[in-house]
């Protein structure tokens, strides 16, 4: 998936990988430094950004249930982790 975004990404352009996983990706390097394209983590948020982001999913622009792509229970973790590590999870929540 990673790798797609970076693909996608414009000339000049910024590809912004969120999140955590142990996933590895490879890009082609004449992408990297021809096209001068950039890959940067962030793995966190901005306390002032709760608010702007809380009113978007308020006002139903932004659609928690098309975000979290898995739900778990948490007695289910494990299952959560292993799928994370697999690749096959975008987003999960685990509940008590």
């Amino acid at each position: 998936m990673i790798e797609t975004a970076f693909r996608s990404t414009r000339p000049g352009g910024t590809t912004v990988v969120l999140g955590f996983g142990y996933q590895t990706f490879q890009v082609a390097i004449n992408q990297l430094m021809w096209l001068e394209r950039t890959i940067v983590g962030s793995r966190n948020y901005r306390p002032a950004d709760m608010p702007r982001v809380l009113d978007l999913v308020r006002r139903g622009v932004v659609d928690l249930d098309k975000v979290v792509s898995h739900r778990f229970k948490l007695e289910e973790i494990n299952e959560a982790y292993q799928m994370l590590d697999r690749g096959e999870m975008l987003r999960g929540i685990v509940t008590p």
